[in-house]
């Protein structure tokens, strides 16, 4: 199944910690789910994370960053 994850679902999961990190978790560690992004979508993820606003650790940046991959 292909999935596409909507930023704000991502970002909700990557600031609260909770259950949409768990979907997003459960969709990568499943091989008959497919993560679908284009590369906009892809850019969108890693723009949005490094706002200033969410001052989000670098660590946890780059822990992300790998998933996108």
């Amino acid at each position: 199944m292909r999935v596409v994850v909507d930023t704000h679902v991502l970002i909700s999961a990557i600031l609260r910690d909770r259950r949409p990190e768990k979907v997003i978790l459960f969709i990568l560690s499943h091989s008959d789910f497919e993560w679908v992004a284009s590369l906009e979508i892809l850019a969108e993820y890693r723009e949005v994370l490094r706002r200033p606003k969410f001052a989000l650790p670098h660590r946890l940046l780059s822990q992300w960053d790998e998933r996108f991959r």
